[in-house]
This record gives structure tokens, C-alpha cells and sequence, in this order.
């Protein structure tokens, strides 16, 4: 199967085992046989497949292999699940025991009841041994490798593959589009490491609490000693100046978690229209919670501000939704990081929302000298009259700044033929950002 430019052999036979499983459940059904052992699944090879690899790190037995390969089936080959579509000609329809959807939207998919009549084989003993492979204990929830099931009847709800699968097997860039559309968020995503982040020991030692959450305090709440201390959810504040590395940091927090991160545009969640916002926002959480995902709500300053005064009618609904906002935010069972500009005028009652608070600082003179190395690491494409020193003792600017510094600079470098960068491209780069914001470039010394 291809998934982003090369074949997993491993997940190309892992789907041949689950057609052959298919065809020898369905045979022995149609034929009022008692259910007979299922063909044994490949030889995993972790070194040259993803998808082994990806069993073998989650602890898959055969039996979890088999409904995922069957949930992955509906997103990658669907045609192997065409032999549950034989009809009942006793009674002109689809076998009910199937468990086949089949909707104008989403066209035909397995469901719960598939995996259960698959691994099963129709009969109530089968059943009840194989749905325990679906508890929420088990390696395939667990690990978020199956979209959640909820509901009283989770057996005709679709059997979806989850983030985590997707996003290992590399189907995430083009499957997820599919599977947020309407949810007003965006995967987020970022090609730099933490050795790209510069921060102040401030700010670094506010997120080794967060680090602890995601490390220990899934676990502990898990842990019946420890469940009414440790929620489920965390949810972390990032508060300052802008291009401080505030969204940087975000996405480097789901590559440290392995999750995939969601950024909320929440112009497209709040609505004007009565009862939108709260439809919007249950949809966003729901398949969050349900995925694993981290949302990530950026530029969120509506949301911290002194409530309105109530004065007109409009004044109440938006009060309304900041307040229904916010107790989506603590109800969520996953990991939700708000960023803000502002910085001591957040309300204090909003501060105590939030588990982890981690404060954003400018960058002082140490800070600013790492980042302008970092940005201007190869020494070939710099003048001598250029300090880098002597820039970050001068020049009171973030990280966000620089890098934008950097990329005019590369511009004009290129424009020029590839000579060397001096000291006057830069200060002339940085005298076009600083009044960007308004402000004055020092001049040199």
C-alpha cells in the first residue's frame, strides 16, 4: 500500500491476510458451518514496514491486528470489503450481522459489528470474546489506534482507524483533511527541534511541569489513588509577548507526546447564531477527546479580557460563549494549551483555570545572542564587520523577529548574486521590522 511515496509491504500483506480472513469467515458462514480458525496473519518485519513496526511497539495480538487492518481498510483499499455486501436473498437485503454502513455521505464502511463478526463468526460466544479487543483498556483504544466508541449501542457506530494510527503510517497530511472538515481547526505542524527553541530558564522551567503531565499524569489518573487528584485533561496557559515562541512551542509539545496538534481559528467557532457556537465547539472537543489530539487555541486574547457589561442583548450572547468556551476547556479529557499576548491584565479568576501557566519573556541579551548564532550559523554567508554579539546587545528583538531578518536578508543575498551579508543589510532589515511595529531602530554605535 502506498502512503506517502514508498510501499509498506508490511501493511500491503497485512490487508491480503484480512481479504483471505474475509473470504474464509464469510464461506464458512454462508455455509452454516461452525466457525473455523481464521488464516494465521503474516510474519511481521518492524525493520522494513511501518505498519509492523507500529503493531509490534503497541503490543497488538493477532485479533487487534485483524480489526485494524479492518479499519484501515476503509480508508485505503475499500473494494477488500465488498464480499460483506452479498445480500440476503431470503429476505432481499444486507445481512444485518455484517454490520456494513452504508451512507450517502461517507458511502459504505465497516462497523463494529463487522469487527465483531469477523474475528467471532457470528455466534454470541464469539462475539463476547472478541469485543474485548474494543474495551477501553485495550491496546487499540488505549493507544488512540481506533477512532473512540461511544453511545449506548457502539456496535453500529463506524470502525474508523485513529490519529495515532494514521499519523504513523503517514496518511495523516491527506486522511485528516477528510476527517476535520467543518472543525475549525488545522493540523499544525513544525520541522524544527527543541534545540531550535530559545527560551528564558523562566519560561523552561514553567513547562517541566507540563512535561510532567504528559509523561506521568495519564498513568496516575488511571490509577485509583490518584484519580480524584490528577484529572484527566490538562489544561496549560501561554502567555506573552508576541513571536516569544509561543506556537513554536506548541508543536514541538506534540511531537514530544507523539500527538498530532490542532490549531482553533476561533473566528470560525464562535458564531453569531443561537446555539452554534456550543454545536461548533462539541464537535471540535468530542473528536479531540475521542482522537487524542492537542488543540491548540492561538491568538486567544477574546477570551481574557474583563467580560462586557451586558448591556444589550449582544453583549450577553458573547459573555455567553466565552463562558461556554472555557467550560469546554475544562471539561476536555485531553491536552488544550491557549495562547495570549497579554500578560498581567488577564483576569485573575481566568489564571486559576489553568493547571500549567507558562510566561513567554523577551529574550534577554544571553537569549538574543543564541538566536542570532542560530539563525546566522553558517559563518560563509557573513561579512567580518558583522558582531553578532554586538547585535543582540543592541537590538532588543525575538526570535520571530530575527528569523524574519534572516529571510531578507537570504533575499537580498540571492538578488545580489550570492555575495556575503554585511553588517548594513541587517540593520537594514531590522530598521524595515522595527517599524513594522513602530518602532525606531537604535542607531549604530
Amino acid at each position: 500500500m502506498e502512503m506517502t511515496g514508498t510501499r509498506d509491504t508490511g501493511l500491503d500483506a497485512e490487508l491480503d491476510w484480512l481479504a483471505a480472513a474475509i473470504a474464509a469467515r464469510l464461506q464458512a458462514y454462508l455455509r452454516n458451518e461452525a466457525p473455523t480458525a481464521l488464516p494465521p496473519p503474516p510474519a511481521p518485519d518492524p525493520a522494513g514496514s511501518r505498519y509492523a513496526a507500529l503493531a509490534q511497539e503497541a503490543g497488538l495480538d493477532p485479533g487487534d491486528r485483524l480489526i485494524l487492518a479492518l479499519a484501515l481498510a476503509g480508508h485505503l483499499v475499500p473494494q477488500v470489503l465488498d464480499p460483506f455486501l452479498i445480500r440476503n436473498s431470503g429476505i432481499d437485503r444486507p445481512f444485518t450481522e455484517f454490520g456494513m454502513i452504508d451512507r450517502a455521505d461517507t458511502g459504505v464502511q465497516p462497523s463494529v459489528q463487522t469487527a465483531l463478526f469477523l474475528l467471532g463468526g457470528g455466534t454470541p460466544d464469539g462475539t463476547l470474546a472478541a469485543s474485548v479487543h474494543l474495551t477501553p483498556s485495550a491496546p487499540l483504544m488505549r493507544q488512540h489506534l481506533l477512532a473512540p466508541l461511544a453511545g449506548e449501542t457502539p456496535q453500529r457506530q463506524p470502525l474508523q482507524a485513529g490519529a495515532a494510527a494514521l499519523d504513523r503510517l503517514g496518511a495523516a497530511p491527506h486522511v485528516f483533511q477528510g476527517r476535520i472538515a467543518g472543525l475549525a481547526a488545522q493540523r499544525f505542524d513544525t520541522a524544527l527541534d527543541w534545540d531550535d527553541l530559545v527560551l528564558t530558564p523562566r519560561s523552561r522551567a514553567a513547562l517541566d511541569a507540563l512535561f510532567a503531565w504528559i509523561d506521568h499524569g495519564p498513568a496516575l489518573h488511571r490509577d485509583p489513588a490518584f484519580a480524584r487528584l490528577v484529572p484527566a485533561g490538562c489544561r496549560v496557559l501561554f502567555h506573552g509577548p508576541p513571536g516569544t515562541g509561543k506556537s513554536l512551542t506548541a508543536a514541538l509539545i506534540g511531537k514530544r507526546a507523539g500527538r498530532p496538534v490542532f490549531r482553533v481559528d476561533l473566528s470560525m467557532v464562535i458564531s453569531k447564531y443561537i446555539g452554534e457556537t456550543e454545536k461548533n465547539l462539541a464537535t471540535l472537543f468530542d473528536a479531540a477527546d475521542a482522537q487524542g489530539w492537542i488543540l491548540f487555541f492561538d491568538e486567544a486574547d477574546a477570551l481574557f479580557g474583563r467580560r462586557a457589561q451586558a448591556v444589550h442583548a449582544n453583549d450577553r450572547y458573547a459573555n455567553q460563549n466565552v463562558s461556554y468556551i472555557l467550560q469546554r476547556v475544562e471539561q476536555s479529557s485531553g491536552l488544550v494549551i491557549l495562547a495570549t499576548n497579554l500578560g498581567t491584565t488577564i483576569d485573575r479568576a481566568f489564571r486559576r483555570r489553568f493547571q500549567v501557566s507558562v510566561p513567554f519573556e523577551l529574550p534577554g541579551p544571553d537569549e538574543r545572542a543564541a538566536l542570532w548564532h542560530r539563525a546566522f550559523h553558517d559563518p560563509a554567508l557573513l561579512h567580518e564587520d558583522v558582531d553578532l554579539a554586538l547585535l543582540a546587545r543592541q537590538y532588543p528583538v525575538t526570535g520571530a523577529l530575527i528569523a524574519n531578518v534572516l529571510r531578507r536578508c537570504l533575499l537580498g543575498r540571492a538578488q545580489r548574486g550570492g555575495t556575503t551579508i554585511r553588517r548594513a543589510d541587517i540593520e537594514a532589515a531590522l530598521a524595515d521590522e522595527l517599524q513594522k511595529d513602530g518602532v525606531t531602530a537604535p542607531e549604530s554605535p
